[in-house]
């Protein structure tokens, strides 16, 4: 088959999609033209036909239709045995991706995930075995490794992904990544560092990420980077040992110092979270907030009394939290050394207000959020200036206070370059960026305003390659 059969094959799987009315029929209409291309080229012709059916269904979402996941086997089963290892990997590949899918939704089976992942092991196999050389391996093997970094997230094959990438290495070599691997987990350990220190008790999540990674990293050429993994893995606290907890208590017990006792104190009671004991937590934070010579001026005590909030809200005891909240957002941030700092005070004031607003109090909410904005531009973060600009225009909306929510949305929206970080490489994490432009949508949708706000967001992005900030 040449490019013109290509060609012609292509429009007539879109014709027959054209002339179907129902699943039977487009089930029907796509088996003549494979049928037609298996009798005029008896070797490729069926794979090919299989191949491109398959890719139409997945291009035009028709992956729920009932006898897709069959169809994609035999496409599947068509091409490796001819062989054709690359294209019946992208069909395996497509198929463990949506099959995750549907297990993340409660709609798949773990069987069904094991067995196109393992389809899809072996034709990479496959096609390694015919392609790969010295030279091309480098390029070969980090596409791979990007998709078993997909793949290993997901618990139910991360084990199978695992061994499938140590039996590649065992037979093709290390290799060094591609610098444009390499500079996105950079620029990703940077990004999850600035979010650790704007987001409390969020080094676990981190660590979960950057261990998986180390995993699949660890046997490559990447220079200091699972080095430097390995370190912001190191500062995520373990989970702890009941011995461990005789052993921290004793100290916290025996320390006169209420600083000390209160930094010790925090420090357990995140260990204890990490561990699924967030009611110890609770117990020991407690404690030290009833502590007499508890003074919330001090910033590791109101670190305290946020951290306990936080714990009790998770566990729906919102009223023991909202005294904590309150309490701290409404202390003025110090000047001296161990005095209450702008963090801590900004942090109380968003959490309160997201508190507030989740109760529909929203005057009160209103009040938390536009002191969070003061302190952040007091401390000079444009992420949480903007998001918080946005939420005090979603309390006025609620509020109905149109004309005030539309002068707080249009404050943010001035700053949205600054907020995104954009010309200020690093500024902003990914993960930040798609969070505010999330909350400028769904509020320009609740305030009724979605053609401005698609107007100022051509006008914040026309220099940009990328419009709308996606």
């Amino acid at each position: 088959m040449g490019p013109e059969e290509h060609e012609e094959l292509s429009q007539k799987i879109i014709e027959s999609a054209k002339k179907s009315t129902d699943e039977e029929s487009l089930e029907k209409e796509l088996f003549i033209v494979i049928d037609e291309f298996t009798e005029r080229f008896p070797e490729l012709g069926r794979a090919k036909a299989l191949h491109e059916a398959t890719s139409f269904l997945f291009n035009n979402n028709a992956r729920h239709l009932s006898f897709f996941p069959g169809f994609a086997l035999m496409g599947y089963e068509a091409l490796s045995e001819i062989p054709k290892w690359h294209d019946a990997s992208i069909i395996a590949e497509h198929m463990t991706g949506y099959q995750i899918e549907l297990l993340t939704n409660e709609q798949g089976s773990e069987s069904e995930l094991k067995k196109w992942f393992d389809l899809w092991a072996k034709s990479v196999n496959g096609w390694c075995e015919i392609s790969v050389n010295e030279k091309s391996w480098p390029s070969w093997g980090t596409g791979i490794l990007n998709r078993c970094e997909h793949f290993s997230t997901i618990n139910e094959i991360q084990q199978d992904v695992y061994e499938f990438w140590d039996s590649l290495i065992e037979t093709h070599g290390s290799f060094e990544p591609l610098e444009e691997t390499l500079q996105r987990h950079r620029m990703e350990l940077i990004e999850m560092a600035q979010i650790a220190a704007r987001e409390m008790d969020y080094h676990q999540l981190f660590k979960v990420v950057f261990s998986n990674r180390v995993r699949l990293l660890n046997k490559l050429n990447t220079g200091d980077l699972v080095d430097l993994m390995n370190r912001m893995i190191e500062l995520a606290p373990n989970p702890i040992t009941d011995e461990e907890v005789e052993i921290e208590l004793h100290s916290i017990n025996s320390n006169e110092d209420i600083m000390q006792v209160c930094k010790l104190s925090n420090d357990l009671a995140t260990r204890l979270r990490v561990a699924g004991k967030i009611e110890d937590g609770i117990k020991i934070l407690s404690s030290v907030v009833e502590n007499e010579e508890f003074d919330i001026q001090y910033d590791v005590m109101a670190m305290s009394s946020v951290k306990l909030g936080i714990y009790l809200d998770e566990l729906g005891r919102g009223n023991d939290a909202e005294i904590l909240f309150k309490q701290v957002a409404d202390e003025d941030p110090g000047t001296d050394v161990n005095t209450i700092s702008v963090y801590t005070v900004r942090e109380a004031c968003h959490r309160y207000a997201s508190f507030l607003s989740s109760l529909e109090r929203y005057a009160e909410s209103k009040q938390y959020s536009i002191r969070e904005n003061t302190l952040a531009e007091l401390s000079g973060d444009p992420f949480l200036f903007v998001r918080s600009c946005f939420n005090v225009a979603a309390d006025c909306n609620d509020l109905g206070e149109e004309e005030e929510a539309l002068e707080w949305f249009s404050l943010g929206m001035a700053n949205l370059r600054d907020g995104l970080g954009i010309n200020r490489p690093n500024a902003t994490p990914r993960a930040h960026q798609e969070q505010l432009l999330e909350i400028c949508r769904n509020l320009a949708v609740a305030m009724g305003i979605e053609e401005r706000c698609a107007m100022l967001m051509n006008h914040i992005f026309a220099d940009d390659e990328v419009s709308n900030g996606n």
